[in-house]
């Protein structure tokens, strides 16, 4: 190996150290501590995926479909993950990441505690247990909670093997466990490189709702930050209006339809005429039991049927590659380019510090 091959070799293993030296650099230039706390773990990236929207909107079902849990099984596990709720409840109490294990019996990771349930019931009662304690204000810890599910609850080969976080829903109906789910949302969104926006098919025109909130505001929201958010419709294609407007005629521009559909209703809301930006990504679903629903809500239009699934399938495919390459690259620098958005929003009546940090931003970009 000749001298500049050496010289490059060194270079090249040194890479993330002068990035990471670079971001250090940055954000300890910035003089206004919230803002510093804001960056420093919007770049730590260290939760690959999350799911965010309201309650009830299928953030769970999905997960588990991702995941690969076989048909048969998921209202037996989506019945277990709860935590002792009734249908039409807000279910996850608590930042929640779901794994496969080749055991035979279900374990949940708490903090460095690891407790070991031998069979459903176990499980169930344990949950129900951790809701409560959420309730009362004995649980405070915000760190996720890993349940592992044993594999033969699975299909035999995984589809997804990232992590993947579920985040409570974002206007649950339960008061007495609201501030502990906003303190989650608060944590686990700027630590995650990918964000995937739930919202039902015929509320899809309130969906800009999600970031309007004292949970959320727009700077974190998909207005700036676009290359880092999915909007996931559940319900897509059992709603009145795509049964009566979207003709799905054909595979391909069925497909096209449907997007440019729902596109068309999200913008509707006037007091958000770009409530969905247009560099957002759109995956319309059907999840569970609206899943089933569709043979009868297109009883008699076996074509339709055909083509709807069809769509499905490639869109399920698309989703998986997706979360795969945006979830293990890190997207470092994608993270970085979108940066410039929250020092012009935060220190706007700071022009000298405001030129300073773009400055310096726009070279730590370019290493």
């Amino acid at each position: 190996m000749g001298e500049l091959d050496l010289l490059w070799s060194s270079r090249y293993e040194k890479r993330k150290l002068w990035r990471d030296r670079a971001m250090d650099s940055y954000i300890n230039s910035l003089s206004d501590t919230e803002l510093k706390e804001f960056i420093r773990n919007s770049m730590r990236g260290t939760v690959p995926v999350s799911l965010y929207g309201n309650a009830q909107v299928g953030k769970t079902t999905f997960l588990l479909e991702l995941m690969g849990i076989k048909r048969e099984c998921l209202d037996s596990i989506h019945g277990i993950l709860r935590c002792g709720t009734k249908e039409g409840t807000s279910a996850t109490p608590t930042a929640m990441i779901y794994k496969r294990t080749p055991r035979n019996e279900f374990r949940i990771h708490y903090q460095s505690e690891v407790l070991i349930c031998p069979n459903e019931e176990t499980i169930r009662n344990e949950l129900t247990s951790l809701r409560e304690k959420i309730e009362d204000g004995s649980f405070q810890y915000r760190d996720e909670i890993v349940i592992e599910i044993p594999e033969r609850y699975f299909e035999m080969n995984p589809e997804i093997d990232v992590q993947i976080c579920d985040l409570p829903g974002v206007e649950s109906s339960n008061e007495k466990e609201r501030p502990h789910v906003e303190q989650i949302i608060k944590k686990f969104v700027p630590l995650s490189a990918l964000i995937l926006v739930f919202q039902v098919g015929s509320e899809i025109n309130s969906v800009s709702d999600l970031f309007n909130n004292s949970i959320m505001s727009e700077h974190y929201g998909w207005k700036y930050m676009t290359k880092r958010y999915r909007l996931i419709i559940t319900k897509a294609y059992t709603a009145d209006s795509v049964i009566r407007d979207v003709k799905f005629e054909d595979p391909f521009t069925g497909k096209k339809d449907i997007i440019e559909h729902y596109r068309r209703e999200a913008n509707r809301d006037a007091n958000n005429p770009e409530n969905v930006p247009e560099d957002i990504k759109v995956f319309p679903l059907e999840l569970g039991k609206s899943f089933r629903d569709i043979p009868y809500k297109y009883k008699g239009d076996e074509n339709r049927q055909t083509v709807i699934h069809s769509i499905l399938d490639e869109l399920w495919s698309e989703i998986h590659a997706d979360i795969k390459q945006t979830a293990e690259s890190g997207n470092i620098v994608q993270r970085l380019s979108e940066l410039s958005h929250i020092v012009e929003k935060l220190v706007d009546d700071k022009q000298d510090e405001k030129s300073e940090l773009e400055s310096k931003l726009k070279k730590m970009i370019e290493v």
